[in-house]
């Protein structure tokens, strides 16, 4: 953990050099910052949390979407900046707020929703694998809805309301189906939905997805459910109700930076929850989806899947029903192009 701290830290410093005396102060002198001991790490962990704020998604009095940019802790240099950036950059994001919707589920025993998705095709919810796999299985014919407290199959909805405070209820359509779930040794920790058809499903248009690479300190935002974590996970419970302002469950926006890249992982710095698993990584400059948020340590960078695979699993997904065969994985830009226009034949791995 230390090591995370310490990495975002020097990111922090190159992307802002003017911040270099303040944090070698806290951290103890200019020596911490050369060095493999930079400071105490509740000096660090402090450094962190302070850059990342968490805003709440909400809505004007039509009932438009918005960025409630004033209900937040906004206390670091950066974390400023990003209120800043995240305001030049409202008319490009809130148009997506109303795509991004929680997994409710009823019938099943513990919380209310299981993580969150949005629509990247017609009628088709991308999530996490691990997700799905709470509320659905692998069978012979494809996949089912698991049995929930009373011997039923639970009911599912993809739900794009539950803000802090609405002036008009989201969409709720119910999931008809599991059209795909990433088998367990894959990495790719991702899953696809179908919605029954209905005629609010035809005001959902899918989300853009970045085909162009992104460079690093690229500035993004998850937009998702964070939901209330235990001490086990988030030892520091007061910082997590200072940064989510003791609300959860509820739609956010939570800006960051790409912290690095791998083939198909990207890694990023902003604040998340375990109900953010599924959420929408999304550049705010252009409001195009990078990623898939699946994963993230306490004040470590969190994870996604690449975005080239989104779109070429999610292509191959939507229109062969539940056929549990994975589509091709291509990552060259130009084929990802060429993708995106025409369904996937299957392949094999």
């Amino acid at each position: 953990m230390r090591n995370d701290a310490v990495d975002f830290v020097a990111r922090l410093l190159k992307r802002r050099p003017e911040l270099r005396d303040d944090v070698a102060a806290r951290l103890g002198g200019a020596a911490a910052l050369e060095g493999t001991d930079a400071g105490d790490i509740r000096a660090l962990e402090t450094i962190v949390s302070e850059q990342r704020p968490v805003f709440f998604a909400g809505q004007d009095a039509t009932g438009q979407s918005l960025i409630d940019l004033a209900d937040a802790s906004i206390r670091g240099d950066e974390a400023r900046y990003l209120k800043e950036e995240l305001e030049r950059r409202q008319a490009v994001v809130t148009p997506l707020l109303n795509r991004i919707g929680r997994i409710d589920v009823e019938g099943m025993t513990g919380a209310p929703f299981v993580g969150t998705g949005w629509i990247i095709d017609d009628g088709v919810v991308v999530t996490n694998r691990h997700v799905a796999e709470v509320i659905a299985r692998r069978s012979a014919a494809g996949y089912s809805f698991r049995m929930g407290a009373a011997g039923l199959p639970v009911s599912l909805s993809f739900a794009t309301g539950h803000l802090k405070s609405e002036v008009m209820p989201g969409v709720a359509i119910p999931i008809a189906s599991v059209l795909y779930i990433e088998p367990d040794q894959s990495a790719v920790d991702i899953a696809f939905l179908k919605l029954s058809v209905q005629s609010s499903v035809g005001t959902l248009s899918p989300l853009p997805i970045r085909l162009a690479s992104i460079g690093e300190s690229t500035p993004l935002c998850v937009l998702g459910y964070p939901a209330k974590a235990s001490p086990r996970i988030i030892p520091d419970q007061a910082l997590m109700q200072d940064l989510f302002r003791d609300v959860y469950d509820v739609k956010r926006v939570a800006p960051g930076f790409v912290a690095r890249q791998a083939p198909e992982l990207i890694t990023h710095d902003c604040a998340t929850l375990g109900g953010n698993s599924g959420s929408a990584v999304v550049v705010m400059e252009t409001g195009e989806v990078a990623g898939l948020h699946f994963a993230g340590i306490y004040l470590r960078e969190t994870r996604q899947c690449r975005h080239t695979c989104c779109v070429t699993i999610a292509r191959g997904a939507a229109g062969r029903g539940r056929r549990s065969s994975r589509p091709g994985i291509y990552r060259r830009h130009c084929r990802v192009r060429r993708l995106a226009r025409q369904q996937l034949p299957s392949q094999s791995r």
